[in-house]
């Protein structure tokens, strides 16, 4: 048993390393560049979706960029969080998959299905359709189609790591889109995306 320990050890910590997610949606923590925010400090280090985190969401006046740092910076968990539902609960008083999605705003929408796949990052089909929803109510803004990127290159990267890199290039590269999330936020996306890159070769 003791020869057996330190072999079992190791092997539990390559494929934990694994398991835990070299991923779109779980590796650009882009939140970093917004921790001057009190707000997305504090959901980084709560991790889940409080009445405040709720309503700063759902504020018209905040920007979508400090929305996206704010669900970002809750992070994910292997085994699921409640986040969607949380904000769902304590917005329109029903759970999130209770919505009539029609009635929400490009804004409102990516809140949403950014939400949903952080909880489960291991069904980006799930949200995909809510940022196909976004895009078709702002279709210029980058914060929402970089969102929508991940989501779809989450989806992809099982099937083929050079599609993660284009479906993410394809908007980054776009100059029609309006630059509404900060450069230094965008590189710490661009940084970790490079990786797939060499799979087009």
């Amino acid at each position: 048993m003791k020869f057996f320990f330190p072999v079992i050890t190791f092997l539990s910590i390559i494929f934990c390393s694994v398991s835990f997610a070299d991923s779109p949606i779980t590796s650009t923590t882009f939140y970093e560049v917004y921790l001057y925010n009190s707000m997305i400090d504090e959901a980084k280090h709560c991790g889940y979706m409080s009445k405040e985190n709720a309503k700063y969401l759902n504020n018209d006046s905040n920007p979508v960029e400090m929305k996206a740092a704010l669900i970002n910076a809750l992070g994910w968990d292997e085994s699921g969080k409640n986040n969607a539902n949380l904000y769902s609960k304590y917005i329109y008083g029903k759970n999130w998959d209770e919505l009539d999605l029609e009635q929400m705003s490009a804004p409102q929408l990516m809140v949403l299905g950014y939400l949903v796949v952080m909880d489960d990052y291991f069904k980006p089909e799930v949200a995909l359709p809510i940022l196909e929803k976004a895009l078709q109510k702002d279709k210029y803004s980058y914060t929402i189609n970089v969102i929508h990127s991940l989501i779809k290159a989450q989806l992809v990267m099982n099937e083929d790591f050079c599609e993660v890199w284009k479906v993410y290039y394809n908007v980054n590269s776009n100059k029609n889109l309006l630059p509404d999330l900060t450069p230094q936020a965008k590189e710490i996306i661009y940084n970790y995306m490079l990786v797939y890159k060499s799979y087009c070769q």
